[in-house]
């Protein structure tokens, strides 16, 4: 009963290729930190859930931490998750669960997101997606419908996140 976990949660989203950057952070977070449990959780539309995922942690597991997944508090950081950490706490009592602030909001993550842009900028970086092991990610870049389906006729790697 003396394991540790973490628990890194995001919102989820109808594409599961959503999830496919947070998922390489957690496998490079467990292969960093083999001592800890590592999961993702999704708040809505992916499973699982964090409910989900703390009852699998919860029977061998002393302590919890979730990683809001997220650039910023809003909403669901504010109201949400603190309304399901509780009830998960009661539950699942006598184990430890602590919430750290939303990983944007952590100054090596948002000097990290800096460099990225200020090396892609004076192109020096790839600004094609690639996840922290390497796999390519496909999708939308945000631009108009149609565009990046333009840019992989052409050969060229598409971000779709």
């Amino acid at each position: 009963m003396g394991k540790e976990g973490v628990v890194l949660f995001g919102h989820g989203a109808r594409d599961p290729a959503w999830a496919e950057p947070m998922q390489a952070v957690a496998r490079a977070i467990e292969a960093s930190a083999s001592n800890w449990t590592v999961r993702c959780a999704f708040l809505e539309f992916l499973p699982p859930t964090l409910p989900e995922v703390v009852e699998e942690l919860a029977c061998d597991h002393r302590r919890v931490v979730v990683v809001p997944w997220f650039i910023a508090p809003g909403g669901h950081l504010q109201r949400d998750l603190p309304a399901m950490v509780a009830e998960l706490t009661e539950r699942f009592r006598p184990l430890e669960i602590e919430v750290w602030a939303a990983v944007g909001s952590w100054p090596a993550v948002q000097r990290a997101m800096a460099e990225a842009v200020v090396e892609a900028i004076a192109g020096r970086r790839e600004r094609k997606g690639e996840s922290a092991d390497g796999k390519k990610w496909k999708g939308e870049s945000g631009g108009r419908k149609g565009e990046a389906e333009g840019r992989e006729e052409k050969g060229e790697e598409v971000f779709r996140g």
